[in-house]
């Protein structure tokens, strides 16, 4: 079980807020569970409120990846399999490359996280 202490909420609440997500990705209810928590236990034991807390700070780490996280979680991903896609099925053997080119793992970074969520779940 995950250890939600007093101190480590606070560090994640100010990282988020620096970040300027805390707002911007949490309801009013997240927020105020995380801040309860830090105002009422120094380390949270309940399972149902590690879970909930877990969940909070996931969703808050999520939103704090940094460009170049993304780069290599989505760009690279996307990458591999167009190019494999590409020398697979097309036989186009120069697309192999593009699955090392960090140039276009940054383009496809970059288009994907500019989508709508409508075309990109």
């Amino acid at each position: 079980m995950s250890s939600f202490t007093r101190t480590r909420l606070i560090d994640i609440r100010r990282r988020a807020m620096r970040c300027g997500v805390w707002f911007r990705v949490l309801s009013r209810v997240e927020r105020a569970i995380v801040n309860l928590t830090i105002r009422v236990v120094d380390e949270a034991k309940s399972k149902l409120l590690v879970g909930t807390l877990k969940k909070i700070v996931d969703k808050l780490c999520e939103a704090m990846l940094s460009f170049r996280d993304l780069v290599s979680k989505i760009g690279r991903q996307l990458a591999r399999r167009i190019s494999d896609f590409l020398v697979n099925k097309l036989g186009y053997e120069e697309a192999r490359e593009w699955a090392y080119d960090r140039g276009f793992w940054e383009y496809l970074t970059v288009i994907t996280i500019n989508q709508p969520r409508v075309l990109n779940p």
